[in-house]
């Protein structure tokens, strides 16, 4: 059965709050832009499809004191499995004129779930050069390459456990404007 989860709350892994330090800055020009920080995962960082789902739902149905609404979604998740549920909640998101921006993946594999469903905007990783980076997933479900760092230029963040990382999880937040 369903548990009751609670989205809100401390980012104990770090991840969540070095994702979404990267889409502040990439989108600091842009005036007006907000954050919607939906806690899904574990204290660890790791989390279950069901309750990503759920935060995706959540964000789909939240609105502001000025009715505001979610525009974007920042999945910087992955997983060689798919999952029906989580696969519902995206196709719901694009129906709901939501886009959910979603890390290809980090195998040099082909690309993880949820980011090849057609309804997802997938993101691989950009070296320096403009490459796609060689740790990188790659696949035809590939929408665009943003920067997720190599060497010897990794991504810089302001969390400590992710001060030089290379990543198609920390590329997904520059898609977001």
């Amino acid at each position: 059965g369903a548990t009751s989860v609670d989205f809100r709350g401390r980012d104990g892994h770090g991840h969540g709050t070095h994702v979404t330090g990267l889409v502040l800055d990439v989108t600091a020009p842009c005036p007006g832009i907000r954050v919607l920080p939906i806690k899904a995962m574990t204290q660890a960082g790791t989390g279950e499809d069901d309750r990503l789902a759920r935060a995706v739902q959540l964000a789909i149905r939240w609105r502001g004191p000025s009715g505001q609404r979610v525009r974007v979604i920042n999945l910087s998740v992955g997983s060689r499995a798919p999952s029906l549920v989580l696969h519902e909640a995206i196709a719901d998101a694009l129906r709901a004129g939501v886009l959910t921006i979603v890390a290809a993946g980090n195998r040099d594999l082909g690309v993880d779930y949820p980011a090849a469903w057609p309804e997802a905007f997938a993101v691989a990783a950009s070296t320096r050069d403009d490459l796609l980076a060689p740790y990188s997933n790659r696949g035809p479900q590939l929408e665009m390459c943003a920067p997720g760092g190599d060497d010897p230029d990794p991504v810089t963040s302001t969390w400590p456990s992710y001060l030089d990382r290379k990543s198609t999880r920390l590329n997904s937040s520059h898609a977001n404007i």
